[in-house]
């Protein structure tokens, strides 16, 4: 069920005013159906759009919850295309994959393995279920290993990699986040690919001095959808040879 659109629309108001909301309304409306028309085909259920309250997330994220939202296939698709590489041997790591709907695109995919992490426990046990009932209805697709945990704690693994990410961190979180992450670069030198959905603070992989930018769409909050794509630089990489 749908809890929060009258947030978000309060929150579009303010964002850009009643005249620009009122022309995001149908292209919101179409989303949704998008959304939706997905969780009728699977029997799945991922294209709620609810806030993510402080009693149900695990770690120091109580501070930080905020609300889950979806993201649309065709976006997604679209990203997975401009990537630079193929699936084949990379692993797919969604941080903050919610109900898990990403990463049930993503199992369809040649990924070499596809994880989930999400730090609400109610959303995981959601995206467990997810997992289960599209498994029944599309048998090929690959393993999906869903953790619940706060990304502060999880450790990336020390393999190539995809990263995706629809705005699951505040500005402070990120920060602590790339941090952890120029850490775990430094010990395991690899080649990794950041997908930013929505990057709202995509000022903090820029000063992070670890990667370049690779595609650029879009700019948060457009109908549109926006994202932008990183790669590891190629001196972070060299480093393991």
């Amino acid at each position: 069920m749908i809890t929060s659109w009258p947030q978000l629309f309060l929150r579009s108001i303010a964002r850009v005013g009643w005249r620009q909301t009122l022309r995001k309304i149908p292209v919101f409306l179409r989303r949704q159906r998008s959304l939706s028309a997905f969780d009728r085909r699977y029997g799945t259920r991922t294209s709620d759009v609810r806030p993510i309250h402080s009693d149900e997330v695990i770690g120091d994220g109580a501070r930080r919850a905020s609300t889950h939202m979806p993201t649309p296939q065709e976006h997604f698709d679209r990203m997975i295309a401009e990537l630079p590489a193929s699936p084949e041997g990379l692993v797919f790591v969604d941080i903050g994959s919610g109900m898990g709907r990403v990463v049930l695109y993503s199992s369809t995919l040649r990924f070499k393995r596809v994880i989930g992490v999400e730090f609400s426990h109610r959303l995981h046990e959601s995206s467990v279920h997810n997992v289960e009932v599209f498994r029944r209805a599309q048998p090929d697709a690959g393993h999906v290993e869903l953790v619940c945990a706060d990304a502060q704690a999880y450790e990336l693994p020390r393999e190539d990699a995809v990263v995706f990410f629809h705005q699951p961190f505040d500005q402070d979180t990120f920060e602590r986040w790339v941090r952890k992450l120029a850490r775990s670069l430094a010990e395991s030198p690899r080649r990794l690919l950041l997908i930013y959905y929505e990057p709202r603070h995509e000022n903090v992989i820029h000063e992070s001095g670890l990667f370049e930018l690779l595609v650029a769409h879009g700019e948060p909050g457009d109908t549109g959808g926006a994202w932008r794509i990183w790669r590891t630089l190629p001196t972070v990489e060299r480093a393991r040879a």
